[in-house]
């Protein structure tokens, strides 16, 4: 996902630089900010609190949609506690800089567009289906 000036992967030795790679670029601007990655990635994810863990244990079994969406709220809202308290720890809360984040709040953005338009889908799918049920 990053590559540095040397074509090295094992030091960072002699780097003078760092670039993102093309996978990288991916996974930053769109696939860590899906609905459907986040919806499978939660459950790899290690988490640092117990109740947070027990939390997305119980939910695991879900697979109505709009459960889904609260399950990986829940998820957000872990990350951005956890994002939020490693800015603070190292003083970049006031940074202006995306490299240092925060990366949650866009992740989130992305997610709520996704959502409202499968939540649309949602809502005109449950109508059809009962359009074509009149239709029977």
């Amino acid at each position: 996902m990053l590559e540095l000036d040397t074509h090295r992967g094992d030091s960072l030795e002699g780097a003078d630089s760092i670039r993102i790679t093309s996978a990288g670029q991916y996974y930053l601007h769109y696939l860590a900010k899906s609905f459907a990655y986040l919806d499978l990635v939660w459950h790899d994810a290690p988490l640092a609190t117990a109740g947070m863990c027990d939390a997305l244990a119980r939910a695991m079994p879900e697979t109505e949609m709009l459960r889904r969406f609260a399950r990986v709220e829940l998820f957000l809202d872990y990350l951005n506690e956890q994002e939020q308290g490693e800015l603070r720890e190292r003083n970049l809360l006031q940074s202006e800089s995306a490299f240092y984040g925060p990366f949650v709040p866009q992740i989130r953005g992305q997610y709520e567009r996704e959502e409202a338009f499968i939540r649309q889908r949602y809502r005109w799918h449950d109508h059809s289906s009962e359009a074509q049920q009149e239709l029977l």
